[in-house]
Protein backbone atom coordinates (compact mmCIF):
# COMPACT_ATOMS: atom_id res chain seq x y z
CA UNK A 1 0.00 0.00 0.00
CA UNK A 2 1.11 3.17 -0.62
CA UNK A 3 1.30 5.69 1.61
CA UNK A 4 1.09 9.84 1.81
CA UNK A 5 4.29 9.70 3.19
CA UNK A 6 5.71 7.40 0.34
CA UNK A 7 3.96 10.04 -2.38
CA UNK A 8 5.71 12.82 -0.39
CA UNK A 9 9.09 11.05 -0.33
CA UNK A 10 8.64 10.22 -4.06
CA UNK A 11 7.92 13.81 -5.31
CA UNK A 12 10.92 15.32 -3.11
CA UNK A 13 13.08 12.43 -4.71
CA UNK A 14 12.20 13.48 -8.06
CA UNK A 15 13.09 16.71 -7.76
CA UNK A 16 16.21 15.75 -5.68
CA UNK A 17 17.22 13.89 -8.91
CA UNK A 18 16.34 16.45 -11.26
CA UNK A 19 18.01 19.23 -9.84
CA UNK A 20 21.37 17.05 -9.63
CA UNK A 21 20.92 15.82 -13.29
CA UNK A 22 20.49 19.26 -15.08
CA UNK A 23 23.32 20.61 -12.77
CA UNK A 24 25.16 17.62 -14.07
CA UNK A 25 24.11 18.64 -17.53
CA UNK A 26 25.06 22.16 -17.67
CA UNK A 27 28.08 21.12 -16.46
CA UNK A 28 29.00 18.39 -19.26
CA UNK A 29 27.84 21.29 -21.89
CA UNK A 30 30.15 23.29 -21.05
CA UNK A 31 32.36 20.07 -21.41
CA UNK A 32 31.39 19.94 -25.02
CA UNK A 33 29.25 16.77 -24.21
CA UNK A 34 25.47 16.73 -26.27
CA UNK A 35 23.67 16.38 -22.73
CA UNK A 36 20.28 16.21 -21.39
CA UNK A 37 18.29 15.04 -18.62
CA UNK A 38 15.09 12.85 -18.70
CA UNK A 39 13.12 12.04 -15.75
CA UNK A 40 12.05 8.10 -16.96
CA UNK A 41 14.02 5.38 -18.72
CA UNK A 42 11.38 5.53 -21.28
CA UNK A 43 12.13 9.06 -22.07
CA UNK A 44 16.03 7.98 -22.18
CA UNK A 45 15.26 5.25 -25.01
CA UNK A 46 13.42 8.12 -26.95
CA UNK A 47 16.63 10.41 -26.61
CA UNK A 48 19.00 6.82 -27.70
CA UNK A 49 16.92 6.05 -30.78
CA UNK A 50 17.11 10.21 -31.51
CA UNK A 51 20.70 9.77 -31.64
CA UNK A 52 21.02 6.83 -33.87
CA UNK A 53 21.24 7.81 -37.46
CA UNK A 54 18.95 5.26 -40.06
CA UNK A 55 21.01 2.54 -41.02
CA UNK A 56 24.05 3.20 -38.66
CA UNK A 57 25.83 0.31 -37.23
CA UNK A 58 25.88 0.22 -33.41
CA UNK A 59 28.66 -1.20 -31.16
CA UNK A 60 27.83 -1.76 -27.39
CA UNK A 61 29.35 -2.50 -24.12
CA UNK A 62 27.99 -4.90 -21.48
CA UNK A 63 25.75 -2.68 -19.58
CA UNK A 64 23.17 -3.57 -17.43
CA UNK A 65 21.89 0.08 -17.93
CA UNK A 66 21.19 -0.81 -21.53
CA UNK A 67 19.31 -3.89 -20.79
CA UNK A 68 16.98 -2.47 -18.36
CA UNK A 69 16.08 0.68 -20.96
CA UNK A 70 15.85 -2.47 -23.95
CA UNK A 71 17.66 0.13 -26.04
CA UNK A 72 19.54 -2.93 -27.84
CA UNK A 73 16.37 -4.56 -28.47
CA UNK A 74 14.80 -1.43 -29.94
CA UNK A 75 16.99 -0.86 -32.35
CA UNK A 76 17.27 -4.30 -33.56
CA UNK A 77 13.34 -3.90 -34.15
CA UNK A 78 14.43 -0.71 -36.26
CA UNK A 79 16.37 -3.07 -38.36
CA UNK A 80 20.02 -1.43 -37.27
CA UNK A 81 23.21 -4.11 -36.68
CA UNK A 82 23.76 -4.49 -33.41
CA UNK A 83 26.93 -5.23 -32.48
CA UNK A 84 27.10 -6.47 -28.59
CA UNK A 85 28.90 -9.51 -26.97
CA UNK A 86 26.25 -10.07 -24.92
CA UNK A 87 24.50 -13.93 -24.51
CA UNK A 88 27.93 -15.18 -26.66
CA UNK A 89 30.43 -18.14 -24.98
CA UNK A 90 32.86 -15.58 -22.79
CA UNK A 91 35.32 -17.64 -24.57
CA UNK A 92 34.29 -17.81 -27.67
CA UNK A 93 36.22 -16.29 -31.17
CA UNK A 94 32.72 -14.97 -31.69
CA UNK A 95 32.82 -13.14 -28.88
CA UNK A 96 35.89 -11.58 -29.41
CA UNK A 97 35.46 -10.79 -33.16
CA UNK A 98 32.16 -8.94 -31.88
CA UNK A 99 34.30 -6.74 -29.64
CA UNK A 100 37.16 -5.60 -32.56
CA UNK A 101 33.77 -5.00 -34.53
CA UNK A 102 32.34 -2.58 -32.20
CA UNK A 103 35.50 -0.34 -32.18
CA UNK A 104 34.25 0.38 -35.76
CA UNK A 105 30.91 1.20 -35.11
CA UNK A 106 28.82 4.20 -36.25
CA UNK A 107 27.34 4.79 -32.64
CA UNK A 108 28.69 2.84 -29.44
CA UNK A 109 25.96 2.70 -26.33
CA UNK A 110 27.41 2.34 -22.96
CA UNK A 111 26.60 2.46 -19.58
CA UNK A 112 28.92 4.59 -17.23
CA UNK A 113 30.17 3.38 -13.91
CA UNK A 114 29.92 6.71 -11.95
CA UNK A 115 30.20 10.39 -13.15
CA UNK A 116 31.40 13.58 -10.40
CA UNK A 117 29.39 16.87 -10.06
CA UNK A 118 32.50 18.39 -12.28
CA UNK A 119 31.68 16.19 -15.60
CA UNK A 120 34.25 13.41 -14.99
CA UNK A 121 33.31 10.36 -16.71
CA UNK A 122 34.95 7.03 -14.84
CA UNK A 123 34.70 3.93 -16.45
CA UNK A 124 36.55 0.37 -15.31
CA UNK A 125 36.95 -2.53 -17.27
CA UNK A 126 38.06 -6.01 -17.54
CA UNK A 127 38.39 -6.59 -20.66
CA UNK A 128 38.45 -3.50 -21.92
CA UNK A 129 36.60 -3.35 -25.22
CA UNK A 130 34.12 -0.89 -24.35
CA UNK A 131 36.87 2.01 -22.49
CA UNK A 132 38.60 1.70 -26.00
CA UNK A 133 35.58 2.10 -28.06
CA UNK A 134 34.73 5.48 -25.88
CA UNK A 135 38.37 7.04 -26.48
CA UNK A 136 38.70 6.32 -30.47
CA UNK A 137 36.92 4.37 -33.26
CA UNK A 138 32.84 4.78 -33.68
CA UNK A 139 31.67 8.56 -34.99
CA UNK A 140 29.60 8.74 -31.97
CA UNK A 141 29.21 7.63 -28.56
CA UNK A 142 26.04 7.89 -26.47
CA UNK A 143 26.54 7.74 -22.70
CA UNK A 144 23.50 6.38 -20.76
CA UNK A 145 23.44 6.69 -16.70
CA UNK A 146 21.24 6.44 -13.85
CA UNK A 147 20.70 9.47 -11.29
CA UNK A 148 22.79 7.33 -9.24
CA UNK A 149 26.02 7.18 -10.83
CA UNK A 150 26.39 10.66 -10.13
CA UNK A 151 29.24 11.25 -7.14
CA UNK A 152 30.31 14.73 -6.04
CA UNK A 153 34.47 14.13 -6.82
CA UNK A 154 36.84 11.98 -7.82
CA UNK A 155 37.73 10.35 -4.94
CA UNK A 156 34.24 9.19 -4.63
CA UNK A 157 33.96 8.11 -7.98
CA UNK A 158 37.05 5.92 -7.58
CA UNK A 159 35.87 4.49 -4.29
CA UNK A 160 32.60 4.00 -5.89
CA UNK A 161 33.79 1.87 -9.05
CA UNK A 162 35.82 0.24 -6.91
CA UNK A 163 33.83 -0.85 -3.67
CA UNK A 164 30.48 -1.03 -4.89
CA UNK A 165 30.44 -1.47 -9.11
CA UNK A 166 32.90 -3.83 -9.67
CA UNK A 167 31.87 -6.01 -6.31
CA UNK A 168 28.41 -6.10 -7.17
CA UNK A 169 28.92 -6.61 -10.96
CA UNK A 170 31.53 -9.72 -9.71
CA UNK A 171 28.08 -10.89 -7.77
CA UNK A 172 25.59 -10.71 -10.75
CA UNK A 173 27.92 -12.07 -13.22
CA UNK A 174 28.90 -15.07 -10.69
CA UNK A 175 32.68 -14.73 -10.96
CA UNK A 176 35.33 -15.96 -8.32
CA UNK A 177 36.84 -13.10 -7.12
CA UNK A 178 37.18 -11.87 -3.22
CA UNK A 179 35.22 -8.73 -4.01
CA UNK A 180 32.20 -10.97 -4.88
CA UNK A 181 32.83 -12.63 -1.20
CA UNK A 182 33.60 -9.42 0.38
CA UNK A 183 31.47 -6.70 -1.14
CA UNK A 184 34.86 -4.58 -1.56
CA UNK A 185 37.99 -4.04 -3.78
CA UNK A 186 41.25 -6.13 -2.51
CA UNK A 187 43.02 -5.35 -5.74
CA UNK A 188 43.40 -9.03 -6.37
CA UNK A 189 45.10 -11.17 -9.25
CA UNK A 190 42.49 -13.43 -9.60
CA UNK A 191 41.59 -15.21 -13.19
CA UNK A 192 38.09 -13.16 -12.83
CA UNK A 193 38.96 -9.90 -11.81
CA UNK A 194 36.99 -7.30 -14.02
CA UNK A 195 38.62 -4.04 -12.70
CA UNK A 196 41.96 -4.09 -15.31
CA UNK A 197 41.29 -0.75 -17.12
CA UNK A 198 40.47 2.32 -15.84
CA UNK A 199 39.40 5.46 -17.82
CA UNK A 200 38.53 8.81 -16.76
CA UNK A 201 36.98 11.04 -19.51
CA UNK A 202 37.69 14.67 -18.59
CA UNK A 203 35.66 16.29 -21.07
CA UNK A 204 34.06 15.41 -24.65
CA UNK A 205 36.99 14.29 -26.94
CA UNK A 206 36.66 14.25 -30.89
CA UNK A 207 33.72 13.55 -32.82
CA UNK A 208 29.90 13.51 -31.13
CA UNK A 209 29.99 12.16 -27.46
CA UNK A 210 26.93 12.55 -25.82
CA UNK A 211 25.82 12.06 -22.61
CA UNK A 212 21.70 11.50 -20.89
CA UNK A 213 21.29 11.55 -17.42
CA UNK A 214 18.08 9.44 -16.40
CA UNK A 215 16.18 10.61 -13.25
CA UNK A 216 15.95 6.83 -12.06
CA UNK A 217 18.19 4.33 -10.62
CA UNK A 218 19.82 2.40 -13.48
CA UNK A 219 22.25 0.03 -13.74
CA UNK A 220 25.07 -0.91 -10.70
Amino acid sequence: MTTPADKSAEKALKKYRRLGGEDLVAQLRALGYDAVYVPTREKALEEILARVPAGAKVGAGGSLTLGQIGALEALRERGHEVLSPLGADPSSEEKTAMRRRALTADVFLTGVNAVTADGEIVNLDGTGNRVAATCFGPGRVIYVLGINKLTGDLEEALSRVRNFAAPANAMRLGLDTPCADTGFCHDCDSEGRICNRLVIHLRAGRGEHSVIVVGEELGL
